[in-house]
């Protein structure tokens, strides 16, 4: 409005002034043309005939002579006007003008003839026309003076300045009025700018926010203080699987489908409060939401939505990892133990089986002490039995595989626990006429089957339940057994195991991997007994840990399938519900029949005669040496024992063929066995070289052909053992492992 009134107020004191300013400018335009104008005019062009003469005088041509008559007629006109023109009669009422106009009159005729005399290139000739001239320069001076002084116009000052003044107030409040205007419109332009520029920066702002809220994977509802929901991004749409925001946009928050039940309680503002749900989405399964509430100022809530079931799912991952990690560091140490003790066991059974050998044989007269030794060799043997579990266990002790018959394993194995058994009863089996052949060792498939069901009748002698061993073949794709109910794990590592509590009752575990995907013999013991708590089935792999009374177990039987299944690149899986039973499920790989490893000739060197060859013994342990002495000197063998393998060393350094056959010991200090034959192979020897070791798996038949051993004796062994692996040797059959 006020805006407004500036520009009317400009608009009009404008139009006045520019009004006034014409009429005056008209008024002294028509009083100066009528009286002192003219006068002035005189004035100007008597100066300019004057210039002319002079310049004529200076230049008498034809055209400085045509100047100056121009500029004389000129003069003439001009003084005419003073009688004749309407204009001058305001001045022909001042006496001065009419006498001094009467003088002139009367000169001007004189002043033509002069000029009429001037002639061209005659300078001289114009000098009579200067000197007349030049007395009418005071006259026109006085009558310019006269007129100024008694010009009407003059004597009308005070009112003409008076308008004037009045005009040039009315143009000065236009022009404070505009300038006024045009202030206040630039000033209202820039707020004008301003408030446009923040409206589209708060647009724009709102514009990013609502984008941001849009492309975010969390799902966002503004609820106002009323509990009515205002806004719902949507992810948020998404997650709870509604065509749209306008579904629950204005309705009540309760109403909100899955997620209304939660309370918007009140909390300080900008205060976050979470709460995790969990929501049950069809064939989604199970997913876990994390609700984050936050109070605004206005008393309203910001409620976060966010789907955490990937991140939960890849927690309980690296848990069951970590767990899995830690139980395989474990069984590995535990393990490195086992077959330290082992090999140290080991080399006390050879030194014990061996002299009781030598002890039977020299006692055939005197059968009760001859009874004594075989006692002791029982003992021995069940000394082995033991170390062979152990070394089962822990993968140490790699016996020869082969391709072997399964069924005639099982059916064997059925009539062992058919009698072994109390109760007969309670165990059936369900084995196809025939099963495809596997790549392994009998005695292990055997121990398995045995260990397993021995346990299932243990668990079931409460209950009077039912126990029961099938065979069929799978199809193994990705690591897992299609139909299990204890599915393999799929995360390929040097030795998964896991165990996991799928409720209160049930709990399942799986150990080992299954590559490549193919065909596998599938060996199936259940029971109906009491069941395995999640608390053992934690430890029940771990080695001598048993639940069992003192007496009845070891705690090496599950520890022993694991190391057995693993050497035959198999896998278990267990589930086990209390109250309900157990399910043992074992996958073996079926043997390639097109490329199966030949076993030892047993014809091989059997026709060799020991008797007479010279026997270097290497072992730093004596009883150990000096068994292998005493069997040799029993083949009529020349036997050395050195129980320092340097010394033996710079012994065959020395003389490279004072032996025919090397015997060494595999872990000796400074200098093992392997390390040993290679070194005696670089002086010169080209006689046979034996290896004895109790952890066969730790070289292998590159390894050993590489130093250039011959063969491989296992520790403990008999006297039959060793007569057999030293002609297989001597034959250069480095394939004989025993």
């Amino acid at each position: 409005m006020l805006l407004f009134a500036a520009a009317v107020l400009f608009t009009a004191a404008a139009a006045i002034s520019l009004y006034r300013l014409n009429q005056e400018r008209s008024a002294l335009f028509h009083t100066y043309r009528t009286g002192t104008w003219i006068v002035a005019e005189i004035q100007t062009e008597y100066l300019k005939t004057q210039w002319a003469a002079e310049a004529f005088r200076a230049d008498p041509t034809p055209k400085s002579l045509n100047k100056l008559s121009t500029a004389f007629d000129i003069l003439w006109s001009r003084i005419a006007l003073i009688k004749t023109s309407a204009e001058a009669s305001g001045i022909r009422d001042i006496p001065v003008v009419t006498q001094t106009y009467a003088d002139i009159e009367r000169t001007l005729p004189l002043l033509d003839n002069d000029l009429n005399h001037v002639k061209v290139s005659d300078p001289q000739s114009v000098l009579p026309f200067i000197t007349r001239a030049d007395g009418l320069n005071l006259t026109i001076a006085h009558m310019m003076q006269q007129v100024f002084i008694q010009d009407p116009l003059l004597n009308d000052r005070t009112e003409l300045i008076g308008s004037l003044d009045i005009t040039n107030a009315i143009l000065g409040i236009a022009l404070v009025t505009g300038l006024l205007l045009i202030l206040l419109g630039l000033v209202q332009l820039k707020r004008s700018e301003q408030l446009h520029d923040q409206n589209a920066r708060t647009r724009a702002l709102l514009e990013s926010r609502i984008r941001a809220i849009e492309a975010t994977r969390d799902g966002i509802a503004l609820v106002a203080p009323d509990g009515m929901v205002e806004f719902a991004n949507q992810s948020l749409v998404a997650l709870l699987g509604i065509l749209s925001a306008d579904i629950i946009v204005g309705r009540i928050w309760a109403d909100v489908p899955s997620i209304g039940k939660v309370q918007l309680s009140a909390t300080e503002p900008g205060k976050a409060r979470s709460t995790e749900i969990t929501i049950a989405s069809g064939n989604k399964g199970t997913r876990y939401w994390d609700l984050s509430i936050t109070p605004r100022n206005d008393r309203g809530s910001v409620v976060l939505v966010r789907d955490v079931t990937d991140r939960r799912s890849a927690q309980l991952q690296n848990e069951l990892l970590r767990e899995q990690f830690l139980r395989s560091q474990k069984m590995e140490a535990v393990g490195r133990l086992a077959g330290g003790i082992a090999h140290d066991f080991n080399n006390i059974l050879a030194a014990v089986s061996g002299f009781a050998h030598l002890l039977k044989d020299d006692l055939v007269a005197q059968p009760e002490q001859a009874g004594f030794a075989g006692q002791i060799l029982s003992a021995a043997e069940r000394g082995k039995e033991l170390v062979k579990r152990i070394l089962s266990f822990s993968r140490a002790d790699m016996e020869q595989q082969s391709t072997i018959d399964l069924r005639s394993i099982v059916d064997e194995t059925i009539q062992m626990l058919s009698s072994a058994l109390p109760t007969r009863g309670r165990f059936h089996s369900e084995i196809p006429p025939t099963l495809p052949p596997i790549f392994g060792n009998a005695t292990q498939i055997a121990q398995i089957i045995m260990n397993l069901v021995v346990n299932a009748n243990d668990a079931t002698e409460d209950n009077d339940g039912k126990i029961a061993l099938t065979i069929d073949t799978t199809a193994i794709d990705g690591g897992c057994a299609k139909g299990l109910v204890a599915e393999l794990s799929q995360h390929v590592t040097e030795n998964p195991i896991r165990v996991s509590q799928v409720d209160e009752k049930t709990s399942k575990a799986w150990i080992g991997i299954l590559t490549p995907p193919g065909q596998y013999v599938h060996i199936r013991v259940a029971d109906t007994g009491s069941g395995i708590p999640f608390g053992i089935m934690e430890r029940m792999f771990d080695p001598f840990f048993t639940t069992k009374d003192q007496g009845k177990g070891t705690g090496l039987g599950l520890a022993s399938v694991i190391g057995i299944i693993k050497s035959h690149q198999g896998a278990i899986a267990v589930q086990s519900t209390l109250g309900v039973g157990s399910e043992f499920n074992i996958f073996l790989p079926i043997a390639d029949v097109t490329n199966v490893p030949a076993g030892p000739s047993e014809t091989a060197g059997a026709s060799l005669v020991l008797s007479g060859i010279r026997v270097l013994i290497v072992d730093d342990d004596i009883a150990v040496g000096t068994v292998l002495q005493k069997m040799f000197d029993r083949f009529d063998c020349d036997a050395t024992l050195c129980a320092d393998p340097l010394e033996a060393r710079e012994s065959i350094s020395e003389d490279p063929s004072a032996f025919d056959l090397i015997v060494t010991d595999m872990t000796m200090p400074d200098l093992n066995g392997i390390d040993l034959a290679a070194a005696c192979r670089r002086a010169g020897f080209v006689g046979t070289m034996l290896l004895v070791t109790g952890r066969a798996d730790a070289v292998s038949a590159p390894l050993l052909r590489s130093a250039g051993i011959n063969g491989l004796l296992s520790k403990p062994f008999s006297q039959a053992d060793v007569i057999r692996q030293v002609r297989h040797a001597l034959g250069h059959d480095a394939s004989m492992m025993v």
